[in-house]
């Protein structure tokens, strides 16, 4: 759903805020990672938890 909001309003500042598990909440053990639209792992407790849809998506 929030990916087909992105990209139907892409000159719209969408921002996404992210929900995952933190088990340290510091980014040491990587356990809150999600996949950007890079393919790269950012951390949500560190990078976010607010993100904009075009860094997700």
């Amino acid at each position: 759903m929030l990916k087909t909001l992105s990209s139907k309003n892409k000159n719209t500042e969408i921002q996404i805020s992210m929900e995952a598990h933190m088990a340290c909440g510091i980014g040491a053990c990587l356990g809150c990672t999600v996949e950007n639209s890079k393919g790269e792992f950012i951390r949500v407790c560190k990078e976010g938890p607010v993100f904009d849809s075009k860094e997700i998506f």
